[in-house]
């Protein structure tokens, strides 16, 4: 597949910008659902007049937004800012994003934790158990793999 086919496109783009905004907001995150009100200053659509806001917010005496970094494609960036996302469309990253750095690492600690705990039990195990417990492993391999490439809202109203 194409790397810049639209909806790759879109879904890398969309990584990006909750990725950066998951590292301005380490601690606590923005809150989940939220990315669509953080999404304008990742896409660096200022420098092309699009967006005043962080003029605006300077010329009140308020603090600047964070600053441009240009990482999305500027037709790209007209299309998410158009209609922005609720979630980046990757588990994780919107767990970073939306409750903070420590959330994502509790997450994968958990995740690391059953797989490890599972792969011993596997190896130590009588044939039928291990099957099954092997069988358990590739499902929770699956999901985590899943969770790269979809939102963790089911009731997104974002397409």
């Amino acid at each position: 597949m194409e790397r810049n086919h639209g909806s790759v496109a879109m879904h890398r783009n969309l990584v990006v910008v909750g990725t950066l905004a998951a590292l301005d907001h380490p601690l606590f995150g923005i809150g989940p659902e939220r990315l669509r009100f953080f999404v304008r200053p990742y896409l660096g659509l200022e420098r092309f007049g699009e967006d005043r806001t962080r003029r605006r917010r300077i010329e009140l005496g308020l603090p600047p937004m964070p600053p441009v970094i240009r990482v999305v494609p500027y037709g790209e960036a007209l299309a998410i800012a158009r209609r922005p996302p609720e979630s980046p469309h990757n588990v994780q990253v919107a767990i970073a994003v939306g409750v903070g750095l420590p959330a994502l690492a509790l997450e994968l600690a958990l995740m690391a934790t059953a797989l490890v705990a599972g792969t011993r039990r596997a190896l130590r195990a009588p044939h039928r158990e291990a099957i099954l417990v092997t069988t358990s492993l590739a499902a929770v391999a699956g999901w985590l793999v899943a969770d790269l490439f979809m939102t963790g809202n089911a009731a997104s109203s974002w397409p």
